[in-house]
């Protein structure tokens, strides 16, 4: 038992033992573009959507250029996005968990690196 307690400590001390990975695993930016269009489907566009009944008093969710209208996206600037603001308020989702900091810092990534050119299309 000693021996062993002895040889997991050597093998931690080289490095050698194997860390789970971090929750907070960045993606690669190809992927950025699907992953937040999931997330916001699965957490936000029961509210915010478009239609005669959208509830988020602004339109949906998935378009793109409405958000960056709205000021709800900021392009390149995450601070300056409410929608990073209202998340990390705790304003936002009026409805269900808040979202995780991971899901968060996903949306924030998203605005710093992808939202200029999800601007081709109207939506993502």
């Amino acid at each position: 038992m000693c021996s062993r307690v002895v040889r997991w400590l050597v093998l931690l001390a080289c490095g050698c033992a194997q860390a789970p990975l971090p929750e907070a695993e960045p993606s690669p930016a190809a992927d950025l573009p699907a992953e937040v269009r999931a997330l916001l489907q699965r957490r936000c566009a029961g509210c915010h959507r478009a239609g005669p009944d959208d509830q988020g008093g602004w339109g949906s969710v998935l378009d793109v250029r409405g958000m960056i209208e709205a000021r709800v996206v900021v392009p390149g600037d995450p601070r300056a996005s409410s929608l990073i603001g209202q998340l990390t308020a705790g304003e936002m989702p009026r409805r269900g968990p808040r979202l995780s900091l991971r899901e968060v810092r996903l949306l924030e990534r998203w605005i710093v690196e992808l939202a200029p050119v999800s601007l081709v299309g109207n939506s993502l």
